[in-house]
Formats: structure tokens, C-alpha cells, sequence
């Protein structure tokens, strides 16, 4: 091999590893998007029958955030049904 066959070869596999990491990081923006979207729904039925029971018993529930944060929704709210 001569000096352009390397030059060019060493181009090819350049574009080929920029390929490779472009479609690595879409795929894995796809799964990870995919995972949120089951989380949300795990949790979605998880807390659903609580949901209703607070809006149908008037009561309030308290909720919190995964940064801890802390409040207070007020039972008989239409933002509390779900379904």
C-alpha cells in the first residue's frame, strides 16, 4: 500500500467511526425516551386508584418531588382525575 491508499483509508474509517457514534447516540436517545415513557406509565398505574379515591373521598393528598419538595392538592379538584 502507498501513501494515498492509507490516506484514503484512513479517511473511510473516520467517517465510518463518525457514522457508527451518530447512530449510537440515536438509538440510545430512542431507548432511553422509551424507558421514560414506561416509567410514566408504571407510575401512572400505580397511582391512578389513589388518585380517584382522594377525588371522590374529597380529602387532600400530599405529594412530593424526587428534589423533596413537599404540597398539598386539594380533594373534589377536576386536575386530580384521571380518567
Amino acid at each position: 500500500m502507498n501513501a494515498i491508499e492509507k490516506n484514503k483509508l484512513k479517511v473511510i474509517l473516520v467517517i465510518t467511526s463518525i457514522l457508527a457514534l451518530v447512530f449510537t447516540a440515536i438509538v440510545g436517545v430512542e431507548y432511553l425516551d422509551e424507558k421514560r415513557k414506561e416509567r410514566a406509565l408504571k407510575y401512572y398505574e400505580e397511582i391512578a386508584i389513589t388518585v380517584t379515591l382522594a377525588d371522590i373521598l374529597e380529602t387532600e393528598l400530599e405529594c412530593s418531588d424526587n428534589k423533596g419538595n413537599t404540597w398539598v392538592m386539594k380533594g373534589n379538584n377536576t386536575s386530580l382525575c384521571l380518567i
